[in-house]
């Protein structure tokens, strides 16, 4: 943008010199003349760019998919995959939360929209802020009981995604495979936050928001892990 600007500037055509003389004092007449100008002249601060809003919860469908994929199938599978690893481990099997699912799928929008997977929400400089995140959960009417120090967490993947046919379902359900086999390998590794919420004890339902972005190729997965949800209502004020 800078070089652009810069090459808009240098292309301006010079000013034709004057034919007659100029006498010393018309030329300082002048040049007070264009000070006052400049002086009274108003800058104008630079427009900042608004970035596209961002779907809002309740705005998103229960199946934000294409009709091609049936989603109660590829989140049946996904919760089968966490229990199954839950029960190896003696751990009670998770249940699946409508709220979760639509604030997951609300942040899969946003990784859409953005182009890549983090956790940062507006106004935040840290990788994963909690209280940051507790708040967009709390803009959202969702809060969670703290027990023993655990009220949510959230796990996020993406992956290339493409796929035109009749269904796709099954082709669908492998590529998310592939994001929670990542999860599933950081077993027995000093830093496993991903398998750690996989089989918290004190975590009790999930939901999982998947977004395609057919131009790009790609699906962004977001599994939102939580306690008990406190708050009166549903996300949707239901």
């Amino acid at each position: 943008m800078v070089s652009f600007a810069t090459f808009l500037l240098t292309q301006t055509p010079h000013a034709q010199v004057a034919k007659t003389p100029v006498t010393p004092k018309q030329a300082k007449v002048a040049h007070e003349e264009t000070t006052k100008k400049i002086t009274k002249s108003s800058v104008k601060a630079p427009v900042k760019s608004t970035p596209a809003p961002v779907k809002q919860i309740c705005d998103i469908p229960p199946e934000d998919l294409p009709a091609n994929v049936d989603l109660s199938k590829v989140r049946a599978t996904w919760l089968d995959w966490e229990n199954q690893v839950r029960a190896e481990n003696g751990l009670p099997a998770y249940t699946y939360n409508e709220d979760l699912f639509r604030t997951a799928t609300i942040w899969s929008e946003t990784s859409k929209q953005k182009g890549y997977i983090d956790h940062k929400r507006p106004g935040q400089s840290a990788y994963y802020d909690y209280k940051i995140i507790e708040s967009w959960f709390k803009n959202l009417g969702l809060e969670f009981k703290n027990i023993n120090r655990k009220t949510f967490t959230e796990s996020i993947a993406w992956e290339y995604y493409s796929c035109s046919d009749a269904d796709c379902t099954d082709k669908l359900t492998a590529a998310i495979r592939k994001g929670f086999n990542f999860f599933i390998s950081e077993k027995g590794k000093k830093y496993s936050p991903h398998y750690d919420a996989i089989i918290n004890p004190e975590f009790t339902q999930i939901g999982l928001g998947i977004i395609i972005d057919k131009a790009a190729g790609k699906y962004y997965l977001t599994v939102h892990y939580g306690t008990e949800i406190t708050s009166s209502g549903s996300a949707c004020g239901g």
